[in-house]
Formats: C-alpha cells, structure tokens, sequence
C-alpha cells in the first residue's frame, strides 16, 4: 500500500472560478478559512453571505455555492446576477 498524493487541477482553486478579490476575501472571512487553502468546494458549504459597501463588480463563481440562503450586496457595483439563476435555496 502506496501514498496517494492528490493534486489539484486548476479548476479546484477557488481563484480560478471566482473573479472578484474582494468576493473571494468576504467569503473566507465568512467560512473562517485563509484565503490560500480556500477552494471551490467550501462554496458548497457557504449558507450565508453580507458583504455591503465593497466595491464587489463581479458574482462569478457563486454560482458554487449550491446551499446559499441569504445573500446581502447592498451598495456595490454589481450588474450582473446572472451566476445566482440556478441557486435554488437562496430566498428573496
């Protein structure tokens, strides 16, 4: 019996799929999770979010975060929510 040594492609990389620091800084502050270790499948753990005032411009990568409930951007300069379509548990 080997060692298994699991590398990561690049699509596991949480800075692959979201393209907003700021997005990406909020999340990991929410998780409680540095933002080296932090990979796209915390966002399947990611229920709530409130980031308010920080200049976030881009949602891409949310789209991942499949048990998000409770979503607060107020006053950033996003314009296109189109990554929340499909988050079937996030309540208006």
């Amino acid at each position: 019996m080997g060692i298994r040594i699991i590398i990561p492609g690049p699509k596991d990389f949480a800075h692959n799929v979201i393209n907003d620091y700021r997005l990406t800084s909020a999340i990991c502050e929410e998780l409680g999770i540095s933002m080296r270790g932090f990979n796209v499948a915390h966002l399947a753990s990611l229920e709530k979010l409130t980031v308010n005032q920080s200049k976030i411009n881009n949602l891409r990568g949310l789209e991942h975060a499949t048990n998000l409930t409770s979503l607060e951007l107020y006053e950033n300069d996003v314009s296109d929510i189109s990554p929340l379509a499909d988050l079937t548990n996030l309540k208006t």
